[in-house]
């Protein structure tokens, strides 16, 4: 497909529309000698997959509250059933939830084998580590050999969240070649305040991932609205 994109002018458009996962008709897909466009599970799989392992730079996928899953996987034994899932499911323990939890654990299993890609995951406590790797060892012995130590996130201080803000909306500018707005603008948190960062520390309670929760849903809420920066902030508790 790649080839064709580059190298056929008769095939160039249809290439390009099928490698930017645009929806294709039956007649545009045999031009290309294809049955399916990127909507198909497989196909994408398979285009995502070379990406990651062609790609210039390393791709890492980010999994927070990953204890979601395990938690999911043992419910506790102590819940009443009205219903058996047992009839349907074939087990005492087993839930429709902790069928789908474990699932989306082996997908992210054979994730882990993929060339060039990271996994990185959060937790919320130590205990949950001590599962996860447990359940690891039981289901592949190599991911759990690959383990890292954790890495232990401290309680941010107000200055933290204000260095956190400053660091990477300058390495924002730069990396769009508009570093010089920060020298002739006067607010160092623009477009926020220290007021707003204030609010969002308080919400947190000094949690830093709570923190970049806040921070990307306030983000989503400038760029996407309609209405001046000014007005979108106005109401500016109103995001949480």
């Amino acid at each position: 497909m790649i080839t064709a994109h580059q190298l056929d002018p008769y095939k160039k458009i249809e290439a390009e529309r099928w490698l930017l996962g645009e929806l294709m008709d039956i007649k545009e897909l045999s031009r290309l000698n294809l049955l399916y466009d990127l909507k198909h599970k497989e196909y994408a799989k398979t285009m995502l997959k070379l990406i990651i392992q062609y790609s210039k730079l390393k791709t890492v996928l980010f999994i927070d509250d990953f204890d979601q899953i395990i938690t999911l996987m043992k419910p506790s034994k102590g819940t009443e059933e009205i219903f058996d899932p047992s009839y349907l499911y074939g087990s005492e323990t087993q839930t429709p939830e902790s069928r789908k939890a474990e699932k989306t654990l082996d997908k992210i299993i054979k994730l882990s084998r993929v060339k060039r890609l990271g996994i990185i995951i959060t937790l919320n406590t130590l205990d949950s580590l001590e599962k996860i790797k447990k359940i690891m060892r039981e289901k592949d012995q190599h991911i759990y050999e690959i383990f890292k130590d954790p890495l232990f996130l401290t309680r941010f201080e107000k200055e933290d969240i204000y260095d956190l803000y400053r660091q990477n909306f300058k390495q924002f500018l730069n990396s769009i070649n508009y570093s010089k707005f920060l020298e002739v603008e006067d607010n160092e948190f623009f477009p926020l305040n220290k007021e707003h960062l204030d609010i969002i520390y308080n919400q947190s309670k000094g949690n830093p991932r709570e923190i970049i929760k806040y921070l990307i849903r306030v983000f989503h809420e400038i760029i996407y609205s309609r209405e001046n920066i000014k007005k979108t902030l106005k109401d500016f508790k109103s995001f949480f």
